[in-house]
């Protein structure tokens, strides 16, 4: 059953970091581009731990379990 979690919550990962760069590449000042990416790559980090167990930030980085 572990296989079939591993795959959304790669998904979660990968949008989460799509969206901090995102945010970081739109930002106007440096202080809102670190802020606003850092709060958006945190949030969707916490929202992947919430629904599968595992806070990732790093979506190239292989699962403990």
């Amino acid at each position: 059953m572990k296989g079939l979690w591993k795959r959304p919550s790669d998904v979660i990962a990968w949008f989460g970091f799509g969206l901090m760069v995102v945010v970081v590449y739109n930002g106007v000042t440096v202080a809102e581009k670190l802020v606003f990416g850092g709060i958006a790559w945190l949030l969707v980090g916490e929202i992947n731990h919430l629904l599968y167990g595992s806070f990732r930030l790093l979506p190239w980085r292989k699962l403990d379990k």
